[in-house]
C-alpha cells in the first residue's frame, strides 16, 4: 500500500456452533490502541478499510493490525498482521498567474521534493501531457490543470492548479483616412473589451493620445499605432494611415518636344488623391485623354500620336472632398 491509500481488511472470522457477537479492529496496535474500529454482529467475510495518516518521509512505515473477534463477552481470538506503507510523492504545483489568451505558451513548473527517477504527466485543457500550457488553444476562462506525479515505488501523488486566461481585446483603428490640407479628420476606432485604455503613437498632430477616437489636424502623412489595453492587462494594437491632401498645382502649359523639360503635364499632388478622374478635351470638345487616378502624367499624344500645339481643356475631379475644376492648358513644340 501507498501511505495515501485505504487499507482493506477482510474478516474470515468464524465460530461453530454459535455466531461472532463483537469485532475489534485494532489499526497500529504496536503504537496507538485508540485507533481501533469496533462493529457488534459482524457479518463473515465482510471488508473494513481504514486510511494512516499519509506521509512523504521515510520510504517506508509498518503497522501491526490486530483483528479481535468475539463470540461472547469473555470468549474471543486474534490474528494479526504486518502492513507496510510507502511514501507518497510530496508533490509541488506552484499558483499559476492568470495570462492573456494571445500569451505566448507557458512550461507549467509542478516537481517531487521526496523522490526523484518517476513519471509526471500533466492533464487539462490547453496542456500537453509534458506541462507546456496553450492560452490560445485554451481560450478565456479558468482551467483545472492536474499534474500526477508516478514515483519509482508504484505510488502516485497528484495536485490540480486552476489557470484563469483573460480575454483579449479587439481594435480596430478603421480605415485609412485623407484630409485636406487644413482640414481635420476623425479617426473611428472600433474596440471591444474590458475597462479598456488607449495609447496613440505618435501624437503628432492629434487633439489627444488617449481617446478612442482622436481628431487628427496633418501637416503631412503619417502613420497611426494605437494600443489598447484591458482592465485585465491584456493588450492589442492595430495601425492608420492619415494621409494629407494637399491643394493641386496645375501648370497651364507644357511641352511635350522630348528635350525632357516639361514634357509631360505634372498636376501636382493629384496623386495622392485616390479615385481622381481628368478628362482632356481639344477645341472640338474631342477626348483626348482620361484617367482614373494620375500616376501617369498626360504626355501630349492620343492613341500613340502627338497632338497638334494648341489649347486644351480639362475637368479635374479630385474627390475626397475638392470640389470638381476645370481650366485650360497649352501645348507648345
Amino acid at each position: 500500500y501507498c501511505s495515501n491509500d485505504s487499507v482493506l481488511l477482510v474478516d474470515n472470522s468464524s465460530v461453530a456452533p454459535g455466531r461472532l457477537v463483537k469485532l475489534e479492529i485494532f489499526w497500529d496496535y504496536n503504537g496507538d490502541q485508540t485507533i481501533k474500529s469496533e462493529v457488534d454482529n459482524p457479518v463473515p467475510g465482510a471488508t473494513y478499510g481504514h486510511k494512516y495518516p499519509e506521509f512523504f518521509a521515510p520510504a517506508t512505515k509498518t503497522y501491526v493490525v490486530r483483528i479481535v473477534s468475539y463470540s461472547g463477552i469473555t470468549c474471543q481470538s486474534f490474528s494479526e498482521q504486518v502492513v507496510t506503507l510507502k511514501a507518497t510523492p510530496d508533490v509541488e504545483f506552484p499558483t499559476v498567474a492568470p495570462v492573456c489568451a494571445n500569451a505566448s505558451s507557458l512550461q507549467l513548473q509542478a516537481n517531487t521534493l521526496n523522490m526523484t527517477g518517476g513519471t509526471g504527466v500533466y492533464t487539462g485543457i490547453g496542456t500537453t501531457s509534458s506541462g507546456l500550457f496553450s492560452p490560445g488553444v485554451a481560450g478565456q476562462g479558468n482551467f483545472a490543470i492536474n499534474y500526477s506525479y508516478t514515483g519509482t515505488n508504484a505510488c502516485t501523488n497528484s495536485k490540480t492548479q486552476t489557470i484563469t486566461v483573460y480575454p483579449v481585446p479587439t481594435i480596430n483603428a478603421g480605415p485609412d483616412r485623407f484630409v485636406l490640407e487644413g482640414g481635420t479628420a476623425t479617426i473611428n476606432t472600433t474596440a471591444t473589451g474590458n475597462g479598456l485604455t488607449y495609447l496613440w503613437t505618435p501624437a503628432t498632430y492629434l487633439n489627444s493620445p488617449t481617446v478612442a477616437k482622436p481628431v487628427v489636424a496633418p501637416q503631412a502623412d503619417i502613420t497611426y499605432t494605437v494600443v489598447v489595453i484591458s482592465a485585465d492587462g491584456c493588450s492589442a494594437t492595430d495601425q492608420v494611415q492619415v494621409s494629407l491632401l494637399k491643394s493641386l498645382v496645375i501648370p497651364n502649359v507644357f511641352s511635350p518636344n522630348g528635350d525632357g523639360i516639361n514634357d509631360k503635364w505634372e498636376v501636382k499632388y493629384l496623386e495622392s488623391y485616390p479615385g481622381a478622374t481628368v478628362e482632356i478635351y481639344n477645341r472640338y470638345g474631342q477626348k483626348v485623354f482620361q484617367s482614373i487616378g494620375y500616376a501617369t502624367p498626360w504626355d501630349g499624344t492620343y492613341k500613340g500620336n502627338q497632338v497638334p500645339a494648341g489649347t486644351y481643356y480639362y475637368i479635374i475631379n479630385p474627390k475626397n472632398g475638392r470640389h470638381q475644376l476645370a481650366g485650360y492648358v497649352d501645348i507648345i513644340r
